[in-house]
């Protein structure tokens, strides 16, 4: 178990787990796949660039959080 004190990223966990949240990203995928399908080749490539770009900040998040010395986990 992961005990987080002091968690700066509490509201922001919460949101993302919710349903509403879920079920925006579920139709924004289905809307992002149907612009998708009809795209022109450069717009395509501005896509893919736009999605390595938001999964590079994902993992810059993640990384921060897990390393952040604001955090405390009970395993260590």
């Amino acid at each position: 178990k992961l005990l987080l004190v002091n968690n700066p990223y509490k509201n922001w966990t919460d949101t993302y787990s919710s349903k509403a949240f879920s079920e925006a990203t579920e139709t924004l995928v289905t809307e992002i796949n149907k612009i998708a399908k009809t795209a022109s080749p450069v717009l395509k490539i501005e896509m893919e660039v736009a999605f390595k770009e938001a999964v590079q900040h994902e993992l810059n998040f993640f990384n921060e959080s897990y390393n952040s010395k604001e955090i405390c986990h009970d395993n260590e």
